[in-house]
């Protein structure tokens, strides 16, 4: 079996999206929590928009329609990203009982650095 024919997985990384009053923050697995962005509502609907790269999601009928709308918006790059340029949040508010969702992604494999398949002359 070659290297090339092995199968990588790799590690999936949890997060942990909340809608505190009109704030989505986040939380990594280390705890770290950042508001990314803001909850609107229009009427009876509730949007979810993103600070940064104008994600925004379809109106829904609740907050927690609306962070599951979210979630497949968002890959581990964006909110790694976020998290490293982020400064942590100390909410006033109790994230105990907010609507929440939790959303699991794949953390890409470094590029491979090891050797290729390419001939070798000896």
């Amino acid at each position: 079996m070659t290297d090339r024919d092995a199968v990588t997985h790799s590690p999936r990384r949890p997060f942990r999206l909340f809608a505190l009053e009109d704030r989505v923050l986040a939380q990594n697995m280390d705890g770290k929590l950042i508001g990314i962005g803001a909850m609107t509502r229009d009427g009876d609907r509730c949007v979810i928009r993103l600070d940064v790269d104008g994600i925004t999601t379809p109106p829904q009928p609740d907050p927690e329609t609306a962070l599951a709308a979210l979630k497949p918006l968002l890959t581990f790059e964006y909110l790694d990203g976020l998290f490293t340029a982020v400064a942590a949040e100390h909410p006033q508010g109790v994230l105990e009982g907010c609507p929440s969702a939790v959303l699991v992604l794949d953390e890409p494999a470094p590029p491979s650095t090891g050797p290729t398949d390419a001939p070798h002359r000896f």
